[in-house]
């Protein structure tokens, strides 16, 4: 295989990598702000309202629910992790296709098959991502999480 190649290959994987870390901080400091958010809201709340009752009722009310703008109730978390996985597998899936195909176009032999290779390695992940949202998805439908009766501890 030739160099030009292999330097193409390992800014694609540089690039990859470096892109998931980058969304998966970011993701991680926005909840970990919208955490520190809520933790301060509650514990305003129990300062301001005192004993247990009236905590609760404000707890359960549509007022608490939007002020803290309902992140972590509902099916939404689920239903949007599923997508994305549904997505991302999709992607790859074709890519994948289409690099298993673009295998039969030009370059030397050992080009060639590197790039069949290497689609048929993105195909599998790509489909692995696809049933696994699938399995998720049927999993969460069981256990009553998509619709609304699931108990989520």
């Amino acid at each position: 295989m030739g160099e030009k190649a292999m330097i193409a290959v390992v800014m694609v994987s540089l690039f990859t990598a470096v892109s998931y870390i980058v969304k998966n901080v970011v993701l991680a400091i926005q909840r970990s702000k919208r955490d520190r958010y809520m933790s301060e809201v509650s514990a305003k709340l129990v300062d301001k309202l005192g004993t247990g009752p009236d905590v609760m009722s404000f707890v359960e009310s549509e007022a608490y629910k939007t002020l803290l703008g309902e992140q972590s109730t509902g099916r939404g978390p689920f239903v949007s992790r599923v997508l994305n996985s549904i997505q991302g597998g999709l992607v790859l899936l074709f890519g994948g296709m289409g690099l298993f195909a673009a295998g039969n176009f030009g370059g030397d032999p050992e080009f060639q098959v590197f790039v069949r290779a290497t689609g048929a390695i993105v195909i599998a992940v790509g489909a692995g991502m696809v049933l696994s949202a699938g399995w998720s998805y049927l999993l969460l439908k069981k256990w009553g999480f998509l619709n609304g009766s699931g108990n989520a501890k």
